[in-house]
């Protein structure tokens, strides 16, 4: 498990079925560049054979990995909460990457801002190659975040 004195996030990415860029989500976690330790869990949920030969070719010590008790979208990411000791977490969906400089920037973020407990970010949209063709933007405004938080 992650210690609190060697840890400061934890990156959490659950996979069910078959994720062909499950790899790219991994090395986008782990290439980050950070002023802080972080290690980058998946959580296996009912996750296609092949993840564990994709898993096989990932040598980070970084990575690890957890078999949840439950399964569906919410409850197996809960179960890891219980027992991951970091103070932050970040969650990456398992056909998404992050930009290189994704955590620093939400920890620099939330290290000035104590008041803040969750933080997001805009999304640029990506094709199976891995090109760029757009971007989703998200509010950034509280009252218009909690007005649209079911869409």
């Amino acid at each position: 498990m992650c210690a609190k004195d060697s840890c400061a996030l934890s990156v959490f990415i659950r996979v069910h079925g078959f994720q062909p860029y499950l790899l790219n989500s991994i090395h986008s976690a782990l290439n980050q560049v950070t002023s802080f330790s972080f290690d980058v869990w998946l959580i296996l949920d009912r996750p296609d054979p092949q993840v564990y030969s994709d898993l096989a070719t990932v040598t980070d010590s970084r990575l690890k990995t957890f078999l949840p008790k439950s399964a569906g979208p919410a409850e197996p990411i809960n179960e890891l909460f219980e027992l991951v000791s970091c103070d932050l977490i970040a969650i990456l969906d398992a056909d998404d990457m992050m930009e290189p400089n994704r955590l620093q920037l939400q920890f620099d973020f939330l290290a000035q801002n104590p008041q803040v407990a969750v933080v997001g970010s805009s999304v640029f949209l990506i094709d199976e190659k891995g090109d760029k063709f757009g971007v989703k933007v998200f509010p950034v405004d509280a009252r218009v975040i909690y007005e649209q938080r079911y869409k």
